[in-house]
């Protein structure tokens, strides 16, 4: 089992060495493109795609990606910039320390695991993160540089501007690509929206070649060409999919750089860097708004949740109110309105169809059961009752309620008076059948004993008058029945027969 451990912390500390190395090469090609195409004149980095990479390897990886970032900016100078050794060294280190500063001040700010996901961590990454980046980054190289050859106070300042946009345009349009190109996909619901945002930007670039190529962009400045591609931008900013954003806001901005470099042949510096400041500016914002659109739609599912759980609330809530308002609060039985209501409709549904018949029950000498034992095992007989006449009835046919003290009504529906006559009777015996242990409340002697509870009721029974336009009359001849059977002794079923159905 340590054996195994050990190989796989070797495994893990190989791949770790190898995503470094990987790291280290792909900044130094990200360095030699910037020098090949990153240049307008005099000398001026358009964009420098290094920063993005130090910025997310950085984040990704924690401070050991700095090593691999030094590593590539110091072999860079060594080969291709001599005559800055040793300032070069200065700015290498510079460059590998930036972003770790950068990463530190966007986790205060923000806690999320990935940027672009909300407004907070939007804005963390894009002020904190690669802001803070390019702001050390520069502030380093510039110092360096202004020492060593004894630049003057505007110039050293106009440098920090330039390196400033520099690093911060590549990091504002790569590094948000390294952060969610994994996650690009295009589901096929998307896929024709996803057209849509193509033939948008694709029409935004022509534009944008089309002004930088004529006459006319000669007479706006050039750098007001950036604004053509605002509509598209704000149009991909209010979508969801942030990968989908992401790479078309990298292409508009990537396009309008390459256009303006290829196209115009003597772009002053303080031009330039007016085109660089439009650009970053409207990417900027396309970033916020799209996570403003994030956080809009985040809180519109909140509410949305909010909605259905208060909804589900709210019904689970109705639906308590009713039962409490149908049903008997000790027993569960229907209440004395719910069964007037229930019996009104089973009389309506009974008409001139099948016969409908009512029972009546009492509990027998019910004061002494509560007089000897408590009121307590006098509400356990009721509830012990009603799950006997539950057993009994006919689940989702018959209907019983409790009509008050110990007084129970149950409604049997297509069953003429003799079955319900059965019905009742077979009841009675299982309620005869009761029997168990409870403390009496009182004794002469004083003591604590217990004593066998056992109840019986009696039932009247009748069926009701089709003709009738309530079960009023029925439930007379059914209490008159009850009456009947407590003077014949108690514990008996009787009937009123003055209605039957063959």
């Amino acid at each position: 089992m340590q054996k195994t451990s050990t190989i796989q912390r070797s495994r893990s500390t190989i791949q770790f060495i190898l995503i470094l190395l990987a790291i280290g090469i792909a900044s130094y090609l990200a360095i030699r493109f910037a020098y090949q195409v990153g240049f307008a004149n005099n000398d001026i980095v358009a964009i420098w795609p290094a920063a993005a990479l130090s910025y997310w390897a950085v984040r990704r990886f924690g401070p050991w990606a700095m090593l691999p970032i030094f590593m590539a900016d110091a072999i860079n100078i060594s080969i291709n910039l001599q005559h800055l050794i040793p300032i070069g060294y200065i700015n290498a280190l510079g460059n590998a320390v930036a972003p770790w500063l950068g990463v530190i001040l966007e986790r205060v700010w923000s806690k999320s695991e990935q940027p672009f996901e909300n407004v907070r961590s939007t804005l963390a990454s894009l002020l904190a993160g690669m802001g803070v980046l390019s702001l050390v980054s520069a502030s380093i190289g510039t110092v360096a540089i202004a020492a060593h050859y004894d630049i003057p106070l505007p110039a050293t300042m106009a440098l920090l501007w330039q390196w400033f946009l520099s690093d911060y345009t590549g990091c504002l349009v790569f590094a948000p690509l390294l952060f969610t190109l994994p996650q690009l996909r295009f589901p096929i619901h998307q896929r024709k929206q996803a057209v849509v945002d193509a033939i948008l930007v694709l029409v935004s670039m022509v534009g944008v070649w089309l002004v930088t190529s004529s006459g006319l962009s000669e007479r706006m400045g050039n750098y007001p060409t950036a604004l053509l591609t605002m509509p598209a931008i704000l149009w991909l900013a209010l979508h969801e999919d942030t990968p989908r954003v992401v790479l078309g806001l990298a292409i508009l901005s990537v396009g309008s750089f390459m256009f303006t470099i290829q196209v115009v042949d003597n772009l002053a510096a303080v031009a330039w860097m007016a085109v660089q400041l439009y650009i970053v500016m409207i990417v900027f914002c396309g970033y916020v708004l799209h996570a403003l659109q994030l956080d809009r739609a985040q809180l519109l599912q909140t509410l949305a949740r909010e909605r259905d759980f208060l909804e589900l609330r709210i019904s689970e809530r109705t639906k308590e109110l009713e039962l409490l308002a149908t049903t008997d609060a000790l027993t569960g039985a229907l209440n004395r309105r719910s069964f007037f209501i229930t019996a009104q409709k089973e009389l309506k549904r009974a008409r001139g169809v099948k016969p409908l018949s009512v029972i009546l029950l009492d509990i027998d000498n019910f004061k002494i059961i509560n007089d000897t034992f408590g009121h307590a095992v006098g509400d356990e007989v009721l509830v012990i009752l009603v799950k006997i006449i539950q057993g009994v009835i006919r689940d989702g046919q018959d209907n019983m309620a409790r009509l008050g003290g110990e007084e129970f009504a149950i409604l049997l529906p297509e069953t003429p008076v003799h079955f319900a006559m059965q019905a009742a009777e077979r009841l009675r015996q299982a309620v005869e059948e009761i029997s168990f242990q409870r403390p009496v409340l009182f004794n002469q002697e004083g003591m604590d004993f217990q004593q066998d509870v056992r109840i019986t009721c009696s039932f009247g029974v009748t069926e009701c008058d089709l003709r009738a336009t309530d079960i009023n009359q029925s439930l007379v001849r059914a209490d008159n029945a009850l009456f009947q059977a407590k003077r014949n002794g108690r514990n008996r079923v009787e009937g009123d027969l003055s209605i039957t159905t063959l």
